[in-house]
């Protein structure tokens, strides 16, 4: 049989839903909710308490692409740097002469806003071919949505 459970979210103080989760009989621990992973990535401060192997903790985010190859390396920055920029940028939406004021980097300011512009694609629908005059739920709904009986 099937176990289901309501979970509860909330969101956080960057206005992201977040759940609350028990991992090894302990927590609550406040997941993000990212439904378009199949990973969730957790906290190294999380991942210490729960034991995790120190050298697994440690390790540097990579695709392995090749010996010695990190994320950082090939981005030419932090993610923490990265983390602080961005919720500045998208979630306060500050303009790069402001960001620069608060004393970002002008450098990193601009490497990653056009990185963000150039990723735009990956953020929006794609087009999808209009195969038939009407598309179901656009320009055509079914009778029970505009009838009354």
């Amino acid at each position: 049989t099937t176990q289901t459970e309501d979970v509860h979210f909330r969101a956080d103080v960057y206005q992201r839903m977040t759940v609350p989760v028990r991992v090894s009989g302990t927590g609550p621990y406040r997941f993000l909710v990212d439904t378009g992973a199949d990973r969730t990535a957790i906290s190294r401060e999380l991942a210490a308490h729960l034991g995790i192997p120190a050298e697994i903790v440690r390790k540097a985010p990579t695709a392995e692409l090749w010996e010695g190859q990190t994320d950082e390396g090939e981005l030419g920055f932090t993610y923490a740097e990265a983390d602080l920029l961005l919720y500045h940028m998208v979630d306060r939406r500050l303009r790069p002469a402001e960001l620069v004021a608060a004393g970002f980097d002008p450098k990193l300011v601009t490497r990653i806003r056009e990185m963000v512009r150039r990723s735009h694609y990956k953020r929006v629908m794609p087009i999808i071919a209009k195969l038939s005059l009407r598309t179901v739920g656009h320009d055509f709904l079914y009778p029970r949505d505009w009838e009354a009986d």
